[in-house]
C-alpha cells in the first residue's frame, strides 16, 4: 500500500508538469482554490495554508476548500473557474494548478509569499501575523472543552508519538528515539498521551502510573485542540505531527523530536516552527 501510494503521488507530480505545460487554460476570474482531498496529506500541512486562506477571503477573493479535515470553512463547491494553488502531489488533473509549496523558508510564510506573487501583491509581514492571529482565534473558537473534566491535577505534560506520515516511516530510529522520548520524561507530573488510535506506539517497559491519562484514539480534533489549549498543560513532546504546529500556534512550550537525520536541516529550516 505505502508503494502504491508512492506511485500516486509521483504519477500527481508529473501530471502537474505536464499540465503546467499546456497553453489552452485560462481563467478570467478564477476562484482561488485548496486541494486537500488526499488521505497522504495531513492536518498539519493543511494548517500551514490558513493563514493564506484567511486572508484571501477577508479581503474579498473568491475561494473554494476542497476535502478539509479541519473543516475551519464549509465550503464544498467546486467551477469552472477553479485556479488550484497546491502542493506539486495535489495537483488537479487537467486544471490551472501553481504550486505555492516551494521555498527554502518557514512553509507558511512561504505559501503566503507564493499566493502574493500570482495575485500580484507584495508580501508583508503585517499581513500574515494579522492572519496567523485570525487562525488563532479560529483554532480557539472550535475548541470542545468536554475532556477538561478528565484532568484533576494542577499540570500536566502531553506526549505524541505519532508519525502523521504513516507507518512506513516507522524505522529503527523512530522506534529508539520514542523510547527516549519515554524515559526521559519528568513521572513526577501526570502524563497525558496522545495519538489518532489505540494501537499507536508505547515502549514495552512503559507503564502508566495512577494520574496519568491514555487519551490515543479518544479524542476528536476539535477535543485535542481544547487539550493542548489547557493552562494546567505545561508542555508538550512531539514529532514534526500536527500536535507540534498546532502547539507552536497556541505558544505551548513544546520539545520537539526527529525521526532521523535524512535533510534534518531544510525541515528545521522550514517546518520548525512552520509558522
Amino acid at each position: 500500500m505505502n508503494f502504491i501510494t508512492y506511485i500516486y503521488r509521483l504519477k500527481k507530480r508529473i501530471n502537474f508538469v505536464l499540465d503546467s505545460l499546456k497553453k489552452n487554460i485560462n481563467i478570467n476570474a478564477p476562484v482561488y482554490s485548496f486541494n486537500f482531498d488526499e488521505p497522504y496529506f495531513h492536518l498539519g500541512d493543511e494548517l500551514f495554508f490558513y493563514p493564506s486562506i484567511i486572508w484571501l477571503k477577508k479581503n474579498g477573493y473568491e475561494i473554494h476548500v476542497e476535502g478539509s479535515k479541519l473543516q475551519f470553512f464549509s465550503d464544498k463547491r467546486k467551477c469552472a473557474d477553479n485556479l488550484w494553488l497546491i502542493r506539486t502531489d495535489m495537483s488537479v488533473s487537467n486544471e490551472l494548478n501553481f504550486n505555492v509549496w516551494k521555498g527554502d523558508k518557514c512553509i507558511s510564510q512561504d505559501i503566503m509569499k507564493n499566493i502574493f506573487s500570482i495575485i500580484d501583491r507584495k508580501y508583508t509581514h503585517h499581513d500574515y501575523n494579522s492572519s496567523k492571529e485570525s487562525l488563532i482565534n479560529l483554532i480557539k473558537e472550535k475548541a470542545d472543552k468536554n475532556c477538561d473534566g478528565l484532568l484533576s491535577e494542577n499540570e500536566y505534560i502531553v506526549v505524541s508519538a505519532e508519525l502523521d506520515s504513516g507507518y512506513w516511516r516507522h524505522s529503527k530510529s523512530y522506534y529508539k528515539t520514542t523510547d527516549r522520548i519515554f524515559e526521559n520524561l519528568d513521572r513526577a507530573l501526570p502524563i497525558i498521551i496522545v495519538g489518532s488510535n489505540k494501537k499507536s506506539y508505547l515502549p514495552k517497559n512503559f507503564e502508566l502510573k495512577p494520574h496519568d491519562i491514555d487519551m490515543r484514539g479518544m479524542t476528536t480534533i476539535n477535543q485535542l485542540i481544547a487539550l493542548l489549549m489547557n493552562e494546567r498543560v505545561i508542555k508538550i513532546y512531539s514529532y514534526d505531527t500536527f500536535v507540534y504546529h498546532l502547539s507552536c500556534l497556541l505558544g505551548k512550550e513544546i520539545e520537539h523530536y526527529v525521526r532521523g537525520q535524512l535533510n534534518i536541516e531544510k525541515i528545521k529550516k522550514r517546518f520548525i516552527p512552520s509558522f
